[in-house]
């Protein structure tokens, strides 16, 4: 009984031993060295919407080839990009870096994880430095529209989009006073509600502006700060009977709404 335990204790010993040594040689085996030169990248400031590269370089400074099998971003903003191969003791591989500044606005500190392929971390890249916001777009000095009319039409559209853009126009361009130019214009088809066509085009002027000034004093802008000039004309060729088509681009009411620079008004 004593040989027999002292046999099983020998080979539990050498088992214990050589499930020892074998642990050991893995963790050696696994563990990689990398070295980073720059392991951090600071930019100048991007734009948002801009896009910025870079490309890491690291060493392998262990006794065996590494390879890495992921890297992880901090952010969706930016994609990694890594050598899916064996990189051998003493080369250098490349991760690049691409950042997209879109919706971005503020400092930017973003890392980047290296592991190899049992997922073991090895290393950790930088991108750091700003990113402004896009510049807002400077509003119009001036802006205009034109409305179609039938002919006998005097009646302005004020569901059209640029009657509030009138109001916000002026709201943005405060205390400059706006100046309201309305073009108004009729062809030579004869009339059925109006003596001749200077009076329907004068009519349809007057109508515009009258719409204009209701919609501006419902929003609340100041009287003395919009001047409405009104003008009329008839054109297009001489009325022929059969051809109206032909008169339909000379039916309308052209707006045009600009910033008063004369001084002193």
């Amino acid at each position: 009984m004593d040989v027999l335990l002292l046999f099983s204790m020998g080979i539990g010993y050498i088992l214990c031993f050589l499930i020892f040594y074998s642990f050991i040689s893995i963790c050696a085996h696994a563990q990689p060295e990398l070295r980073l030169p720059a392991p951090v990248h600071t930019f100048d400031t991007l734009v948002a919407g801009e896009q910025l590269q870079h490309t890491f370089v690291f060493q392998n400074a262990g006794t065996e080839p590494v390879e890495l099998g992921f890297v992880s971003s901090s952010c969706d903003c930016a994609s990694p990009a890594w050598p899916h191969r064996p990189v051998a003791p003493g080369d250098t591989g490349t991760i690049r870096i691409v950042f997209n500044a879109t919706g971005k606005a503020g400092p930017v500190d973003k890392h980047f994880t290296l592991y190899d392929k049992l997922r073991q971390p090895v290393g950790r890249v930088s991108l750091r430095g700003y990113v402004k916001p896009v510049p807002p777009k400077p509003w119009p000095r001036q802006f205009s529209w034109k409305q179609k009319f039938t002919f006998n039409g005097t009646e302005p559209d004020t569901n059209m989009p640029e009657w509030r853009q009138v109001h916000l126009f002026t709201r943005l361009q405060r205390p400059a006073r706006v100046v309201i130019d309305i073009m108004a214009s009729a062809s030579h088809v004869p009339t059925l509600s109006f003596g001749d066509n200077q009076t329907l085009a004068r009519e349809r002027a007057r109508q515009t502006e009258l719409r204009l000034r209701a919609y501006l004093r419902g929003t609340g802008v100041p009287r003395k700060q919009v001047l409405i000039k009104s003008q009329v004309k008839v054109q297009g060729p001489p009325y022929k009977p059969g051809n109206e088509a032909a008169y339909e681009p000379y039916q309308y009411v052209q707006v045009l709404v600009k910033l008063d620079d004369a001084p002193g008004q």
